[in-house]
């Protein structure tokens, strides 16, 4: 798994969408050698600002890090939308970014932003 990735999960199916963060997770602990730092936010609840300097700044506490966006869909702000692009593009080195969503599509902007290998959607059967 390459560092300093963005996945975009998205889609109604929570248990899968789960199983698959959690695998992500194992991963990363595989790869250093210890569990990664975690950060979880809401996208409605934590301002963007907010949350590139979660993504920026260097861990504390861990070689890498793990920071899961819920509710993606609701970031929808032109300027917050450019900026999370514009950190997707070029992400920090030691972190992995999540943006999960129960809906089946986030901003046009940041779907595109998101390579084409690191987006599933997980549909209810």
């Amino acid at each position: 798994m390459a560092k300093g990735r963005t996945y975009l999960y998205i889609g109604p199916e929570l248990g899968e969408r789960k199983d698959a963060v959690d695998a992500l997770r194992t991963a990363l602990a595989k790869e250093g050698g210890s569990k990664p730092e975690e950060h979880s936010v809401y996208a409605g609840e934590t301002r963007i600002g907010d949350l590139l300097s979660l993504l920026m700044n260097a861990s504390l506490f861990s070689e890498q890090r793990l920071v899961v966006v819920k509710n993606a869909e609701l970031i929808k702000k032109k300027e917050d939308v450019d900026l999370l692009a514009q950190y997707i593009a070029s992400p920090a080195e030691d972190t992995v970014l999540v943006l999960i969503s129960d809906e089946t599509s986030v901003d046009r902007r940041l779907d595109e932003a998101v390579p084409k290998d690191a987006k599933r959607v997980f549909w209810e059967l």
